[in-house]
């Protein structure tokens, strides 16, 4: 089959895709015969044989896995990290002290994405299913996690650098130094490289002496240059000490199910005595990783969501399993994983009654987890059941099913399913020998056959002196139900004597008689269903499967998160600094502050469309603008995220929209019925209808209209004339964007209000009054009326524009009034003349001089005589970074060759809080 594999030659995504899930399918089964050779301690060369099958079965599928992803979008992982970072979603704990491997910090983002999940949490399972949640402390005394197991079994064999002290992991070291002999000998012998690829592979399956002699063989020293320690297990659990005396030993818990086992009995009482019943913890464990690695799917420190649901053990169903029967699962059950290799989408309903999945309670959280992932935003089609192999699973478990998410990383385990039988209240039931038992109420009484018992308390004292009690209690608690007592008595009838919980009894100890009892009640210890969230991961492939970027602009990303958990569910924007506009963000805020909508305001002066990349980095998945029509009807527009479509609505509608929308009561596209849509294209983009350019310069691309298709609005004419322009189809080209051009302000602009020779009508023509009175604004222009056809001649022409605030400015303008007085046009080659502010910030690299750069720059700028350019006087070089301001022809543009030395950057400037009036205008 291999060889078939991997010579095959042109094959569809399907045939491929078969062959790799019948490939992992046999690595599957392959894994189980290698972890049963090494448990059960088969012979070395068998565990070799079957560890050099699993690797070349590895490799064919590795080979499969390329081809396919060929064909599938590459996640931009250089880009995922940059953002992750960028916006303080996470980042390393103590960074400037050099950090700590498996430490991290979530960032304002991540801490309210991470609480709206624990909050859906909460609700989708502690309310819905009422269950009794608990808040348990994070230490744990050694005699309780001795008792679960975990104080022996949570081990690795670890090794010393004695005069540093450092640790490392045994087997890793090995491995290591097996892969640095084989690149140091490229030309060893096939054999003899076999040999040491044989022990690399079992590195993980030697004995502390084996691995010790193993190490000393393959020279293996630590960093100090001397031979490493003898190796020891080493506990992956944080050990302290309770108390000043540093006798009482704990942990910090590795889970947080110990703190509901222990207090099982108090909940019970709680509960009123009626099961089933659930109890619930939400918290912090801690595992020493020894190579914590893959970001937040293996830390030190994480946050988990335990549920421990407590069932009779002879009565697994589930009251509301009817309302999740037909649920459909992604199942990847134990015989497809060692057959097919495929999964299956079952209903929970088929599932149980096929025996897929054990039970109605295990069938009914599956498919409750499943609903809670397709709630807080993940990918559906990424989310998987795996169901635990026989060599996987513990002796005590009866069925275990983990949620698996698909990530970059590959299906990572994310949520664990476990029915765990009676386990955990047994074994701390016997070791504080106090009863962890429930009962059930019969609707009638029935006789039941028991043992009663009659003590040889003589014998009893003798034997077990201050024990006696608990012994005979033992017996007691047996002799409830013949069936528990039986082989008791079948062992002393047979041999004279049986061990009972590690004590001996014997026949003269106890006679009894088989008789019955009528019962009103039946005591059982309880069954434990727990379904165990890593809350971390899934965090993490949230995050993941949020993250996405604009087609049109790869250098755009977007984080889609869900409105039920975004972190911040609204940003409201004014178009304006206007007074007026600033006053109605406000209140739109306040209101949507008081009913506990998470909003973030922006009124920096940023362009509209990078304000909305901004919050779509952050995955707030509405914005509201405030622009000049609100100022004069009341209406704002709301912008969705991952359409980037445009609603018109009143101002007072906004905030119980998005009540509506975040609370899963409606939809976006029902918002879209109510509301007029006012924009379909992207910010930044030009409408469909537009072609536009990219243009490519050192430092980054830019998307423009294409100035060949700009319209005849914005072409400037040597001689406007009132009588050639029409303000009605301005009115509506305007209606859609904010600029000529789109969505960013340029020269077309300038050259658009030029061609004014009245103020619109604002009554008529709101869009077009609405754009004119922002670039007069902006610009510090005035409407001008068309001269006579003498007055533009050479040797009589016309006066100069009005002078920017760097050159002496002419006569005071009169007042604006409703119909200002017509000035005279300027000349074209006059109009050509006339300058904007541009500011920028340059930002150096490291080990550059600012002083040095700063002069550079303006030589490079003054050297530049084409461009027009007239360097201002208000510089200056503050903090590493060099501020400066200067007006520039408005034909005028950058190349490449002034690039190299400054940064254009006009929307930062009000960003950066640069104090140059002339630039904020």
């Amino acid at each position: 089959f291999i060889e078939t594999t991997m010579s095959s030659t042109e094959k569809t995504q399907e045939q491929l895709q078969d062959e790799l899930d019948a490939l992992n399918a046999q690595i599957t089964s392959q894994g189980a015969t290698v972890r049963t050779l090494k448990k059960e301690g088969g012979s070395a060369d068998a565990i070799s044989a079957a560890v050099d099958q699993l690797q070349k079965l590895k490799i064919a599928a590795a080979g499969l896995s390329e081809k396919l992803k060929g064909n599938e979008k590459e996640f931009n992982r250089r880009s995922f990290d940059d953002l992750v970072l960028r916006k303080m979603f996470v980042v390393p704990s103590f960074e400037i002290h050099g950090g700590v491997k498996g430490l991290f910090d979530l960032g304002p983002p991540a801490c309210a994405l991470k609480a709206a999940m624990i909050d859906l949490w909460r609700k989708h399972f502690v309310l819905n299913e009422q269950m009794l949640e608990m808040e348990c402390t994070n230490l744990t005394p050694e005699v309780v996690l001795k008792t679960s197991g975990h104080v022996d079994r949570f081990t690795d064999l670890m090794v010393k650098d004695p005069p540093t002290g450092e640790c490392f992991r045994a087997d890793k070291l090995l491995e290591d130094a097996i892969d640095n002999l084989l690149e140091e000998n490229p030309t060893m012998p096939v054999e003899e490289k076999e040999d040491h690829l044989r022990i690399q592979r079992q590195a993980d399956a030697f004995s502390p002496k084996e691995l010790d002699d193993l190490l000393v063989k393959y020279n293996c020293k630590g960093p100090s240059g001397e031979a490493y320690s003898p190796s020891f297990p080493f506990n992956l659990m944080f050990k302290t000490s309770i108390g000043p005396e540093g006798t009482a030993v704990g942990y910090l818990r590795p889970e947080t199910a110990q703190g509901l086992f222990v207090n099982f009995r108090r909940l019970l009482d709680l509960n009123a005595g009626r099961t089933p019943f659930a109890a619930a913890q939400i918290g912090t464990g801690f595992r020493n990783e020894i190579a914590p690695r893959s970001g937040l799917l293996r830390v030190r420190e994480f946050c988990m969501a335990e549920i421990e649901h407590f069932v009779n053990p002879k009565d697994k169903d589930h009251p509301s399993f009817g309302t999740i029967a037909e649920k459909e699962l992604v199942l990847f059950g134990r015989d497809d994983q060692l057959g097919s290799g495929k999964t299956k989408k079952v209903t929970c309903g088929e599932a149980v009654k096929t025996g897929l999945i054990n039970n109605q309670t295990l069938a009914y959280f599956m498919a409750r987890t499943q609903l809670y992932m397709e709630k807080i935003g993940m990918d559906p089609k990424r989310l998987r059941f795996r169901q635990h192999l026989a060599t996987e699973m513990a002796h005590y478990a009866a069925d275990c099913w983990d949620l698996e998410i698909k990530s970059s990383y590959g299906w990572v385990e994310c949520v664990g399913h476990a029915d765990r039988a009676c386990y955990d209240l047994e074994v701390h039931s016997k070791a504080t020998k106090t009863p962890m038992v429930a009962t059930k109420k019969l609707d009638k009484p029935v006789e039941i056959e028991i043992g009663k018992l009659k003590f040889n308390r003589k014998l009893l004292g003798q034997a077990f002196k201050a024990d006696q009690r608990v012994v005979s209690g033992i017996l007691e608690g047996m002799a409830e139900n013949w069936e528990d007592f039986a082989p008791v008595a079948e062992a002393l009838e047979k041999d004279g004597k049986t061990t009972v919980e590690g004590f001996e009894i014997t026949k003269e100890m106890v006679t009894w008689t088989k008789t019955k009892k009528k019962v009103h009640e039946i005591k059982f210890t309880p069954s434990v269903i727990e379904p165990s969230f890593g809350m971390g991961r899934i965090l993490y492939s949230l995050l993941e499967h949020s993250f996405d970027q604009r087609e049109e602009d790869e250098q755009r990303c977007v984080m889609k998160f869900n409105p039920q958990v975004a972190p911040e569910k609204c940003a409201v924007l004014p178009i304006s600094s206007n007074p007026d506009c600033n006053a109605i963000v406000d209140e739109i805020v306040t209101d949507l502050m008081e009913s506990d909508i998470a909003t973030r305001v922006d009124k920096s002066g940023a362009t509209l469309g990078r304000r909305y990349a901004r919050a779509d980095e952050l995955g707030i998945p509405f914005a509201v603008t405030v622009d000049f029509q609100t100022v004069t009807d009341g209406t704002v527009t709301m912008r969705e995220r991952d359409s980037m479509m445009q609603i018109r609505l009143p101002k007072e509608d906004v905030t119980t929209l998005l009540f509506m929308i975040v609370h899963n009561k409606t939809t976006w596209e029902g918002a879209k019925q109510k509301y007029p849509a006012v924009q379909s294209v992207e910010e930044g983009a030009a409408p469909a209808s537009e072609p536009t350019i990219v243009e490519t310069t050192t430092r980054s691309s830019l998307r423009r209209p294409d100035p060949s298709t700009i319209p005849d609005i914005a072409k400037v004419p040597s001689k406007p004339k009132a009588s050639e322009f029409d303000f009605s189809s301005f009115d509506k080209e305007m209606a859609t964007k904010s600029y000529v051009g789109g969505w960013t302000f340029s020269d077309a602009d300038s050259a658009a209000f030029d061609k004014f020779t009245s103020v619109p009508d604002k009554t008529k023509f709101p869009h077009a009054y609405r754009w004119f009175t922002h670039i007069a604004a902006r610009t510090g222009k005035v409407v001008r009326s068309p001269p006579p056809a003498t007055a533009v001649t050479k040797t009589a022409p016309a006066p100069a524009p009005p002078a920017k605030k760097e050159e002496p400015a002419p006569a005071p303008a009169p007042a604006p009034t409703p119909s200002p007085a017509p000035a005279p046009a300027p000349a074209l080659e006059e109009l050509q003349e006339e300058r904007r502010m541009v500011a920028i910030m340059v930002k150096p690299a490291a080990g550059v001089d600012p002083e040095g750069l700063y002069k550079k720059i303006t030589e490079t700028i003054k050297s530049q005589p084409q461009y027009k350019l007239k360097w201002d006087d208000k510089c200056k070089v503050d903090d590493g970074k060099i501020y400066a301001s200067f007006t520039i022809a408005l034909e005028a543009d950058f190349d490449e060759e002034v690039m190299e030395y400054i940064e254009y950057m006009e929307d930062e400037v009000a960003d950066q809080q640069i104090t140059y009036q002339a630039a904020m205008e």
